[in-house]
């Protein structure tokens, strides 16, 4: 991850790229992910459509204009770059995890597994498909279902913390409160000083009726700072 600094001086180097020769669509996509990742949206979407005129038949930079468009909350147009990026490169599983991202983030649960799917089905290496997969499931509260992909998630990527989160909220969902404990020690362990964790086992203690370990957790989530709701 860049510091702040980074993507400024690189957004000088591409500004200057661009004046020196305007006819690349590679650097209107490259200072756009700059833009983008210090949340300047409009900016990161001009420089993505002069890409896209530039060269649009390269489905890298469709899929680079739906995921600025989706930040926007253009769902529409977000949703029809993603379409023209797998219609392009029907084999990456990028163009459909980001389409499934667009339904999820308009409530169409339903929609979106059935992408996280498809994107999982063409790279199931990647724990991020796995895991939206299961955030999708368990908005539609197929508990069991979802704690099978975080379940995976955490195989491929152990040192992951929200994947053990999830996986404890699942477990909590479906009554297995000892494995749940076991999910948030281990995200504990990882993210020893959020206080999320605490809370969230404390929780889970008094459901196996380990008072003095939940008390223990609550005390410990009020030091780090943790707000009571």
């Amino acid at each position: 991850m860049r510091e702040q600094g980074d993507y400024q001086a690189a957004i000088r180097d591409f500004t200057e790229s661009i004046r020196r020769d305007p006819t690349e669509a590679d650097t209107y996509e490259r200072r756009a992910k700059c833009f983008h990742e210090l949340g300047r949206f409009e900016e990161a979407l001009n420089d993505r459509n002069r890409a896209v005129e530039l060269a649009p038949e390269w489905q890298v930079y469709l899929l680079g204009r739906g995921q600025t468009l989706r930040r926007l909350k253009r769902f529409d147009e977000s949703r029809r770059d993603f379409e023209k990026a797998i219609a392009l490169n029907p084999s990456n599983s990028e163009n459909y995890y980001e389409l499934g991202y667009v339904y999820y983030d308009q409530g169409k649960n339903d929609q979106a597994a059935m992408f996280f799917t498809m994107a999982h089905e063409r790279d199931p290496s990647v724990p991020s498909y796995l895991n939206m997969r299961g955030m999708a499931r368990s908005n539609m509260e197929q508990y069991a279902e979802a704690a099978v992909d975080y379940s995976e998630a955490v195989r491929l990527a152990p040192q992951r913390s929200l994947y053990y989160w999830q996986l404890g909220m699942a477990m909590w969902n479906l009554e297995r409160y000892q494995e749940s404990l076991d999910c948030f020690s281990k995200y504990i362990e990882l993210e020893p000083q959020d206080p999320g964790g605490y809370k969230e086992r404390a929780d889970v203690y008094d459901e196996l009726g380990q008072t003095d370990a939940a008390e223990a957790d609550r005390r410990k989530f009020r030091s780090l700072g943790g707000k009571v709701d």
